[in-house]
């Protein structure tokens, strides 16, 4: 895990989270803005600086989507009853698809590029009626809406990847809350005055931002 390097980057400028599987049906529109932090082309700031330590940003080139229903009925029930989000770092493999929802029948409206990477800090973590695990997220330069990336999806294309993100978010949900230790942990979200916020105050990193890479090497 690469927790420390978004702790930094959290303590310096904003993060994100989510929430757990949600009522059947309730999927009426709710309004949910992309976090506010400042870019440099396509990459985050800190303090107005593009950060040494952190990757460079590339624009996407997704299409523009609208959000699928299982989107709405989960921030919905973030909206009503909180969600989850992880503050920590992840790293989503070329070929992942992201989708416009938590479910397998949602649209794909994105594909990680085979020689990039899909940065995610503090994602919002949400776990659909059938237990799979869902990572969403806002990308820099990539419209105005949540991509979700599913596990299970995740498992077709590289399950080596699906595992070691499996690991990572069980080691999470079991950790001492980031407020009480600065680690990486589980923290509760709410969704209110149409952004994704943390439950508790006082964190001054925003919740779900994302960046597409050029692949590690």
């Amino acid at each position: 895990m690469v927790a420390v390097g978004i702790a930094a980057l959290a303590l310096a400028a904003t993060a994100c989270g989510s929430g757990s599987s949600s009522p059947a049906g309730n999927t009426a529109a709710v309004s949910v803005a992309a976090p506010t932090d400042p870019l440099e082309g396509c990459t985050y700031t800190v303090n107005g600086q593009v950060a040494s330590y952190l990757p460079t940003g590339k624009t996407p080139h997704f299409a523009a989507f609208s959000p699928d229903p299982s989107a709405e009925a989960a921030l919905n029930s973030i909206k009503s009853k909180g969600g989850t989000g992880a503050v920590d770092t992840f790293q989503l493999p070329g070929g992942t698809k992201l989708r416009s929802g938590p479910s397998s029948s949602a649209p794909v409206v994105g594909t990680v590029p085979e020689a990039d990477q899909l940065q995610l800090y503090d994602p919002v973590v949400w776990t659909d009626p059938s237990g799979q695990d869902w990572l969403a997220t806002f990308i820099a330069c990539g419209g105005g809406n949540l991509y979700w990336a599913g596990l299970d999806d995740l498992h077709k294309t590289d399950s080596l990847s699906a595992a070691m993100l499996r690991n990572q978010l069980n080691q999470l949900r079991a950790a001492l809350p980031y407020t009480q230790t600065a680690n990486a942990s589980d923290l509760p979200v709410v969704l209110t005055a149409g952004r994704l916020a943390w439950k508790a105050k006082g964190l001054k990193f925003s919740v779900g931002r994302a960046e597409l890479i050029s692949g590690l090497t």
